[in-house]
């Protein structure tokens, strides 16, 4: 497995939530996010492997008509997470918060 990198870094660090993520694809072409969260991770010296995985925090759900399928889930009692609208021209974080269950 290879790490995707941007200008060769094969970690992103988001300082804002506290966190670090490494992407891959998985042998279907998915694009792999694994994400460390400071506040809920225990600092290990072991090497990563699937024991490290401790949890899913968020999932992509990637389908024709974004828009329209937003507003259903909403519909049906899934809340945008800041409260804000259904954007076309950017993602949408679904759920409780950033840590929540889905990511259109």
């Amino acid at each position: 497995m290879k790490l995707n990198s941007e200008e060769g870094e094969d970690e992103a660090d988001f300082s804002h939530i506290q966190a670090h993520s490494l992407y891959f694809y998985d042998p279907a072409g998915n694009v792999v996010e694994f994400i460390s969260r400071h506040s809920t991770a225990e600092k290990s010296e072991e090497p990563f492997s699937s024991k490290s995985i401790l949890n899913i925090s968020e999932m992509s759900l990637t389908v024709e008509g974004a828009i329209k399928t937003g507003r259903k889930l909403i519909e049906l009692g899934l809340k945008e997470r800041d409260d804000d609208p259904i954007s076309d021209s950017s993602l949408n974080f679904m759920g409780k918060n950033a840590t929540g269950p889905f990511l259109m």
